[in-house]
Order: structure tokens, then C-alpha cells, then sequence
């Protein structure tokens, strides 16, 4: 891991180390609501997997289009749009988002 981190910039390198944190959490919110029978947990579990996504989208998405000066193109201002991506993909995953959650939920809900 350190190797792919040596390449990257520190902004990437944050934004690498904090969706492999959010993968984690939600592999550990899974098994928990699989082992404990809990559908309020499940459901939670599927929103926030459907929000990481739709996060990795909007900067990916963000990611082609091309900077210029009107905008400062700080340290400041990346970090300023990542937290900005991943509220817009908390409220579009609350919203119903893209579907994701509930296709998760359905298949993961016959375990539950």
C-alpha cells in the first residue's frame, strides 16, 4: 500500500486512505446487521455503500473537467469540493439516489 501512496499526491493520497476507512466501515456495519438480524441496520448499511459510490462518481466525474485561474486551485479548494462531493452524495443516496441502495437491500434482505 505504501508504494501506491508514494505516487500520489497528499490530496490523493487523503482522499485513497479515506475510501478505504468508509469501505471498512461499511464491510463492518454489513456484518453486523447480517449476524444481528437487523433490517434498520441493513438499510443503513446499503445507503451509506450507495453514497460512498455516488461520492467516487461526482469526483471522478469532477475530476474531467479542466482547472483554470477563475478558480483558485488550491490545497484549500480540493479538499473543499471532496467534502462537498460527499455531502451532495449523502443527500442524493438519502434521496433515493441512483436505486443502488434498495437493489443491495432487496438481495442482502433474504439474509436478514
Amino acid at each position: 500500500m505504501i508504494s501506491i501512496i508514494n505516487g500520489l499526491s497528499a490530496f490523493e493520497s487523503s482522499n485513497y486512505k479515506n475510501n478505504i476507512a468508509q469501505t471498512n466501515e461499511f464491510e463492518t456495519i454489513l456484518k453486523n446487521a447480517l449476524e444481528k438480524k437487523d433490517d434498520e441496520q441493513l438499510k443503513k448499511a446499503c445507503q451509506d455503500f450507495e453514497s460512498i459510490f455516488v461520492s467516487m462518481v461526482l469526483r471522478n466525474m469532477r475530476a474531467t473537467i479542466p482547472k483554470d485561474d477563475l478558480y483558485n486551485n488550491s490545497f484549500g479548494m480540493d479538499i473543499f469540493t471532496s467534502m462537498l462531493d460527499d455531502e451532495y452524495a449523502k443527500k442524493i443516496s438519502e434521496a433515493g439516489g441512483f436505486g443502488l441502495a434498495d437493489i443491495l437491500y432487496k438481495q442482502l434482505s433474504d439474509k436478514v
